[in-house]
C-alpha cells in the first residue's frame, strides 16, 4: 500500500555557525492510503493541484515573510513529521 502525503514545509534556524544556517522541516497535513497503483497517481495530481493553488497565495517559504509551502509526496508509509531529530552543524 502507498500513501499520498501532503506536508506543510517550512524552514527553521539551525544555528549561528558559518554565518547562520537553516533547515527544512515538514508537518503532515493529510495522509491518504491508496491500494490501487493507478489511483495513487490520480490522487497525487489532485493534491498537487490543491498545493499549487494554496502556495500561490503564500509568500515564498524561504523569504523572511514565508509561512511554509505545501508539498505532495507518494510514500510507502503514512505521513509523519520530519526530521525526527533536529540536525546539528558539522
Amino acid at each position: 500500500m502507498q500513501y499520498v502525503n501532503v506536508y506543510l514545509v517550512d524552514q527553521a534556524y539551525g544555528g549561528p555557525e558559518e554565518g547562520g544556517w537553516w533547515y527544512d522541516w515538514g508537518v503532515p497535513h493529510v495522509s491518504i492510503p491508496e491500494e490501487c497503483p493507478g489511483g495513487i497517481y490520480t490522487m497525487q495530481k489532485l493534491w498537487q493541484a490543491w498545493c499549487d493553488k494554496e502556495n500561490d497565495a503564500r509568500p515564498d517559504y524561504c523569504s523572511v515573510h514565508g509561512q511554509g509551502e505545501y508539498r505532495v509526496s507518494v510514500e510507502d508509509e503514512p505521513a509523519r513529521a520530519w526530521p525526527s531529530e533536529r540536525p546539528f552543524y558539522e
